[in-house]
């Protein structure tokens, strides 16, 4: 299994500029956004793009591709995002001004998402960059402990390459991992298998 997520802080993006959702958006979304942008454009424009980011991680796990975002379409209400040929399901949590997007590539065509967990972290005022890494990191092993047992201190964010891996302090890898920040939201996706 291949997972990504993303987080949107909206509080903090509620200003984008105006070809951002041309250059992000097929031709068909960027119709949906046009048609809705009175009503909510807004969020749409934050549905599309966390998906779209979420899908790229998860992707970017087992395969390499550059990023393009118009290439990348999502259907809001079918909730799944196509790749060439791949379709894949997504996910979003909303609370408030935090938008969470999933997307999980598995083996079999159905994702099981009740071995799909997240948790995310608000802070006061926008973190640094750093604060934000260490945060997502330590709800990564948090998230770990509360569902194979022990303390969060028996667990470590690594990265192999580019990809954060969870590992146990034997340096086994444990579950699919991903980790998100964006403004004051701070999100940790993980999948036990």
């Amino acid at each position: 299994m291949q997972l990504g997520n993303d987080i949107v802080d909206r509080a903090l993006s509620q200003d984008h500029h105006p070809r951002f959702a041309q250059r992000i958006l097929s031709p068909h979304e960027y119709q949906d956004y046009q048609a809705n942008t009175e009503r909510d454009g807004y969020d749409l424009i934050w549905h599309y793009w966390s998906a779209k980011e979420a899908a790229y991680k998860a992707y970017s796990q087992a395969s390499t591709t550059l990023f393009s975002p118009s290439q990348w379409e999502v259907d809001l209400k079918a909730q799944l995002i196509r790749f060439e040929t791949h379709l894949w399901p997504i996910r979003w949590t909303e609370d408030g001004d935090c938008l969470l997007a999933e997307v999980s590539i598995a083996e079999h065509k159905d994702t099981d998402w009740t071995k799909v967990h997240h948790v995310c972290s608000l802070f006061w005022k926008e973190p640094t960059p750093e604060e934000q890494s260490m945060e997502a990191r330590r709800l990564a092993c948090e998230l770990a402990a509360e569902l194979w047992g022990g303390v969060s201190t028996d667990y470590q964010v690594v990265k192999q390459g580019k990809i954060p891996k969870l590992q146990n302090q034997k340096g086994q890898n444990f579950g699919v991992l991903s980790l998100s920040h964006h403004g004051r939201w701070v999100a940790a996706s993980l999948a036990k298998v």
